[in-house]
């Protein structure tokens, strides 16, 4: 089942981002923060057929569609979560390099898989229940890095950004804080390109992608009141990902007495 559950999420993302790639135009259908595009659909639609084809049964959850699909009859205990693109805004622009597809697979409410990929190169990060990987070759978040750590966030308005803002007083120390960044950039916490991503607005699990690939790898996971992340698709929640608890505690100390769950 496992060897199973990989290919299907390998493929499902590889297949979503050479038919990205493959596009010739793409057409936004609104100008919302949350903005829906030709491509999304595309891709949408081709990871609902590779999961079909599969002849696995599921609930599938997407960024794209309200509501659950079921696919093959449906299954309430195995929920299949996706994103088919990951920074649409920048996809519609052609800058790829922050654009990225997820999938995570929940099986009786825990994440035993999780997939991003980069649309811009193929890279595919992933985990299985105990590591994580990238490109089939294990990673694990390395115990020291050189230069100061790096904190990146997504705050393109200014509640989003005034939250992240709290962050300020990190930068007297041995910290960077860059508003940028999305799924992809925080899966690569999980080989040493940053030290930590947060939402700081409460987010669907479609976001989350990164979470169980940088746990597996060594890294730590919460939402921003130190509490445990709940896989529940129905439930919106602050993410915060970083390689040592070091850095988690420190962070989490800029959110002390503020609860951001609720949206």
């Amino acid at each position: 089942m496992t060897s199973n559950w990989i290919k299907i999420g390998k493929e499902s993302v590889s297949s979503g981002i050479k038919i990205l790639r493959k596009l010739k135009t793409v057409k936004a259908f609104n100008n919302k923060i949350n903005i829906q595009t030709n491509a999304d659909i595309l891709s949408h639609n081709k990871i609902r057929e590779i999961i079909t084809k599969s002849g696995v049964s599921c609930n599938l959850f997407s960024e794209e569609k309200k509501g659950i699909t079921r696919i093959n009859g449906g299954n309430d205990k195995i929920q299949v979560i996706i994103d088919p693109i990951d920074y649409t805004h920048l996809f519609l622009r052609g800058e790829l390099s922050f654009c990225s597809v997820g999938l995570i697979i929940l099986i009786n409410g825990f994440p035993k898989y999780s997939f991003i990929g980069d649309i811009s190169n193929g890279d595919i990060f992933y985990c299985d229940e105990k590591q994580s990987y990238k490109n089939n070759q294990r990673i694990k978040v390395p115990a020291k890095i050189q230069g100061k750590n790096i904190i990146l966030g997504w705050a393109p308005y200014k509640l989003r950004a005034k939250r992240f803002m709290a962050l300020t007083d990190l930068t007297d120390g041995n910290y960077f804080i860059y508003n940028f960044g999305g799924m992809l950039q925080a899966a690569k916490i999980a080989d040493g390109k940053y030290d930590a991503y947060l939402e700081v607005r409460a987010s669907s699990l479609h976001e989350f992608a990164a979470a169980p690939i940088v746990e597996r790898a060594g890294g730590v996971i919460s939402n921003l009141q130190s509490k445990p992340i709940e896989w529940n698709p129905f439930k919106k929640q602050t993410l915060l990902i970083s390689r040592n608890n070091k850095i988690h505690q420190d962070i989490l100390k800029q959110f002390k007495n503020k609860n951001y769950e609720k949206v």
